[in-house]
């Protein structure tokens, strides 16, 4: 069941009751997991088609440095529009288009192209379409993960003939292939964009099977305690399903690293940090005009719910301090639905799979579960080993994509305004990333846009990041003080 609207639409002044259902069966969180439960949808009603011409022509009008002249005529057509009335009237997979079609018009009419001030103010009714569409989906005024990588997506013909003809889903036929999808809207146009959005659709749909699995495992620990005989069988059945669980857990997160690397393979570290995140960054004290000043942290990794519910089903505990409110006020920028989710499988885990093992020092455990009480700590030992691996895999595409680009001092910050590299030396992976390539290819750019680039580059770059990092090396920390030593009571 849906929560309440008003839990849904976090504004004041939009009435989404009759959709607040639709709204949440949109991101409702399944065998999908994360991915939307029905495919995203790209087309807007008259008189909002318009719109997504100009977005289509995004990577051209950028390039030329024509895009806030277009906008500024296009502005004139807003004006006249009424958006309350407009998008009240907007399907849910209509209002989704919309959010994403607006707050990338926005994010590039405020950095504008390589060369031109950044940071300029969103003129009113940009600004008012945009904020009236986000108060109705529930989100904020800002391009987010959500938008840009779990709903910014299209089955190709061939994965439309493989999902009627096998009967899969859509989040079955993209753990297929990544040849089956498509990103539909980008900034630059160019391959190394696509693939970098394609590669996050893909590892959500491929961690989808952890849904059930952790299901499983919330029921199994989650059962009533009883006494004496009843709770040796009780104990005994619980274990099983666990040690049985968890090692399809294991082997879920023993391939991620190899998903993961398929960034790397057409995503170059070079175009990445001097033409894409440009457009991925976080925007601080920016006039909304007719709305007021803000500051918003850009699409991040860290708005994924999948670490998090990662976290919550093995039992490792969030980061306190400065972190932890970076990544709370993150966790604001998810869909209502994914959030419900997140807290429901926190109270059904009961502290997860590491609270319920170490309950078990206070449960007196007979022999002939003792080796499967042992194997149930082996095998959630062994899902945090691959929990490390990735998070230390991530730190490392950091430090190729980001830290590696930037002359050597410059300030860089995280999206969400933190630094980029903790300081505990325990933050860091044992090997390191491999170097970005010296002359790397730069496809579609004129030699004015190589220039301006490059002098970008000398003088170092403070523009935030793809993803508040500091999390990344803590977490890893974090995670390993999550292994379990056990040892248990023999019953009498």
């Amino acid at each position: 069941m849906a929560p309440p609207a008003s839990d849904l639409a976090r504004g004041d002044d939009v009435q989404i009751q009759e959709a607040s259902e639709s709204l949440f069966q949109f991101w409702k969180v399944g065998e999908g997991l994360f991915l939307p439960t029905s495919n995203p949808e790209f087309q807007l009603p008259p008189p909002l088609n318009f719109l997504l011409d100009l977005v289509d022509t995004l990577p051209v009008t950028l390039a030329n440095k024509t895009y806030r002249t277009i906008m500024n005529h296009a502005l004139r057509t807003l004006r006249e529009l009424n958006e309350d009335k407009i998008i009240r009237s907007l399907s849910v997979t209509e209002a989704h288009c919309l959010h994403l079609v607006l707050a990338m018009l926005s994010l590039a009419y405020i950095h504008g192209s390589a060369g031109e001030p950044d940071g300029i103010a969103l003129p009113e009714p940009l600004a008012k379409f945009l904020f009236t569409v986000s108060r109705r989906i529930g989100r904020g005024p800002m391009l987010d993960y959500a938008a840009i990588v779990l709903s910014n997506w299209r089955l190709t013909e061939a994965g439309e003939a493989l999902m009627k003809k096998e009967g899969l889903s859509a989040a079955e036929v993209i753990a297929r292939d990544m040849d089956y999808f498509r990103a539909r809207f980008l900034f630059t146009g160019s391959e190394d964009e696509e693939h970098f959005y394609r590669c996050h659709v893909f590892i959500e749909a491929k961690m989808a099977q952890l849904y059930s699995l952790f299901a499983t495992i919330s029921k199994a620990i989650g059962r009533t305690e009883t006494t004496g005989e009843a709770a040796q069988k009780e104990l005994e059945a619980s274990l099983a399903i666990v040690v049985q669980t968890l090692e399809h857990v294991a082997r879920v997160l023993e391939e991620q690293p190899a998903v993961w690397r398929k960034l790397e393979a057409n995503c170059n570290p070079f175009v990445f940090f001097y033409r894409m995140r440009r457009y991925l960054c976080s925007l601080e004290n920016v006039v909304f005009t007719g709305q007021g000043t803000f500051s918003f942290c850009g699409p991040t990794g860290a708005q994924s719910s999948l670490l998090q519910m990662i976290d919550t089903a093995l039992g490792i505990n969030a980061p306190s301090g400065a972190l932890g409110d970076t990544l709370s006020k993150i966790r604001g920028s998810k869909p209502a639905a994914h959030v419900h989710y997140l807290q429901q499988l926190s109270e059904q885990c009961h502290g997860g799979v590491q609270g319920y093992l170490k309950r078990l020092r206070e449960t007196a455990v007979d022999s002939k579960n003792e080796e499967v009480v042992k194997k149930a700590v082996n095998l959630y030992n062994k899902c945090i080993h691959f929990v490390c691996k990735i998070r230390e895999q991530h730190l490392g595409f950091v430090r190729r994509y980001i830290l590696e680009q930037v002359k050597a001092g410059a300030h860089v910050s995280g999206s969400g305004g933190t630094a980029l590299l903790p300081s505990s030396s325990t933050s860091s992976p044992s090997s390191p990333s491999p170097s970005s390539p010296a002359s790397p290819s730069l496809p579609e750019r004129g030699e004015e846009e190589d220039k301006e680039i490059h002098e970008e580059k000398e003088k170092g770059d403070s523009r935030g990041g793809d993803s508040p990092v500091e999390m990344l090396g803590q977490q890893v920390s974090t995670t390993l003080e999550a292994l379990v030593t056990l040892t248990v009571s023999p019953a009498e």
